[in-house]
């Protein structure tokens, strides 16, 4: 915790100057992933995708913040950044089992992520 106190330039920490470059690669790549889910999605489902997936950005902006400080308080400040650190190295691993689209069409019928996905885990 000495590390995070440390003072870098007038009121700037290591610790505010970690948590603004978080806050704006956490943004960066909310938008990518925001992007993304139109392609992971058939057509006549991607109204549906995007609204489940804004409900839960929603939600989880809302607990978020307090999990963390309710569990920084319980169990030590150190345990919410290992959680979230560990949630997102299982996130990025999880990500690599993704289908490939760049070189497809997008999907129009879920009956096309069937082929794609089939046509994929043939290499598993």
């Amino acid at each position: 915790t000495a590390l995070c106190q440390t003072t870098v330039s007038g009121d700037w920490t290591v610790g505010s100057i970690s948590c603004l470059l978080g806050i704006v690669f956490v943004s960066a790549a909310f938008s990518g992933v925001y992007l993304w889910s139109s392609e992971l999605a058939p057509s006549s489902h991607r109204g549906l995708v995007f609204s489940m997936c804004s409900v839960i950005s929603r939600v989880g902006g809302f607990f978020g913040p307090m999990m963390f400080n309710a569990l920084a308080k319980a169990a030590g400040p150190a345990v919410p950044i290992i959680i979230i650190g560990t949630m997102s190295c299982v996130a990025a691993v999880v990500s690599w089992l993704l289908v490939e689209t760049s070189t497809t069409s997008i999907a129009e019928i879920p009956a096309d992520i069937a082929t794609r996905r089939a046509k994929n885990w043939k290499m598993f």
